[in-house]
């Protein structure tokens, strides 16, 4: 293995890729075996792109998978990117850290970090920041949209800014609603103030304004039951794939962990689906009535 920022060559002199970061993720140990997944035991490719290890328990030596997958990268001349590698305690973190080495180097660990779009953080809610992210972000989309709108002058109809709210701010506000249950009114509290404050813009109205009418008028649906409904949509194309595949036996696997009480995704949607139904009233108190247009 050679250093960082050097070539890599074969005996042929044919130079040989990188292989990006390999991603240990790594959680406490769980508080029983009946919440262990079966599908969670071993997660863990050799890809000449990008890989990843991810182990439920501390347990199973995670730093005998990163010796081996080291070792399998020489034996195929290729180089590790260290750069860009990083682990994080998931869920519960445990009290004293374990040290993780990669080719006799240690590596870092990380309480904030993206992953395949995602931000996690090191908490017990590993999404929990990625939906603030996420208002941030469409909010300041949205504040330079109109500031620059504003700036010259032109004519723009709610009808206009309706198409633009769908185009640009929607995806952001319901980016990760999949794998992310809503389970807590809280945890869309930011993407509410960012979809009220674009409606108020798009109408021209000020705070004071109730906030049934914005969504009234534009006919778009609250973010959360938004949210909602993309995850029942979600719901259903995992009950139409077949037993054999991965993504099946996640959603048994989620099915069991909830059905013994333990914290799962599935247990996250029954949650967010209760709190969604049960209350029929905008976070400002007032009556959501109205019909919503997709």
């Amino acid at each position: 293995m050679q250093r960082q920022g050097m070539p890599l060559k074969n005996n042929s002199g044919e130079k040989v890729p990188l292989v990006s970061s390999p991603v240990a993720l790594v959680s406490s140990p769980p508080p029983s075996d009946s919440c262990a997944p079966r599908y969670a035991r071993l997660c863990f490719r050799h890809s000449p792109q990008h890989s990843e290890l991810g182990t439920r328990r501390l347990g199973q030596r995670p730093q005998a998978k990163l010796d081996s997958f080291y070792s399998w990268c020489c034996s195929v001349f290729l180089r590790i990117n260290k750069l860009k590698s990083w682990w994080m305690p998931l869920s519960s973190i445990p009290r004293v850290l374990p040290v993780f080495k990669l080719g006799g180097e240690l590596v870092p660990v990380k309480e904030t970090e993206f992953y395949v779009g995602m931000k996690l953080s090191a908490s017990r809610n590993i999404f929990a920041q990625h939906s603030q992210y996420k208002a941030d972000t469409a909010f300041t989309i949205s504040s330079i949209m109109f500031a620059s709108i504003d700036k010259r002058c032109v004519q723009f109809p709610p009808v206009t800014s309706c198409r633009l709210y769908k185009t640009i701010i929607d995806p952001h506000l319901t980016h990760g609603c999949d794998v992310s249950p809503d389970a807590t009114k809280s945890s869309t509290d930011g993407l509410e103030w960012t979809q009220h404050i674009y409606l108020r813009k798009a109408l021209r109205v000020g705070k004071k304004t109730t906030t049934v009418a914005l969504f009234t008028e534009t006919g778009i649906a609250p973010v959360r039951y938004r949210r909602a409904d993309l995850l029942v949509r979600f719901l259903g194309y995992l009950l139409q794939r077949p037993r054999t595949d991965l993504v099946a036996c996640a959603l048994r696997d989620s099915l069991d962990l909830a059905a013994a009480g333990c914290a799962s995704w599935a247990l996250g949607c029954v949650e967010e689906l209760t709190t969604s139904t049960c209350s029929g009233r905008s976070p400002r108190g007032e009556r959501c009535v109205g019909h919503w247009r997709s």
